[in-house]
């Protein structure tokens, strides 16, 4: 059996001297061609978000609306209530809080949501 391995083993032929087929060569040549192309879009993508969404940020919702006005409120002296007057009940609280420590603090809420 030792004997064997050893024939075996002298017998392969490094990786570099193996002829790969057209067919391999071709799936290997739009592999990494496809591997590019989904790299180069998510970078696009990416700067594309970032240019975007640079000057005014991403949109607000009505649930960051809620937040930003319950934390308002909040500074207010009015306690945790959304923008109709409504006590905080539906989310948590944790967020607006944060955002009444950073409207405390002299940052705009805005940028802190975002």
């Amino acid at each position: 059996m030792i004997v064997f391995n050893k024939l075996m083993t002298e017998r392969r032929l490094p990786l570099s001297t193996v002829k790969h087929s057209a067919f391999e060569r071709l799936a290997r040549f739009w592999r990494d061609r496809f591997t590019l192309l989904i790299v180069c879009i998510a970078v696009l993508g990416t700067v594309h978000l970032l240019v975007r969404t640079a000057t005014y940020g991403l949109a607000i919702s009505h649930q960051s609306l809620a937040f930003l006005e319950t934390a308002r409120n909040f500074l207010a002296g009015e306690g945790l209530r959304d923008l109709w007057g409504v006590p905080l009940t539906g989310w948590p609280p944790l967020l607006p809080l944060l955002l009444a420590a950073l409207d405390w603090v002299g940052i705009d809420p805005r940028a802190g949501i975002r």
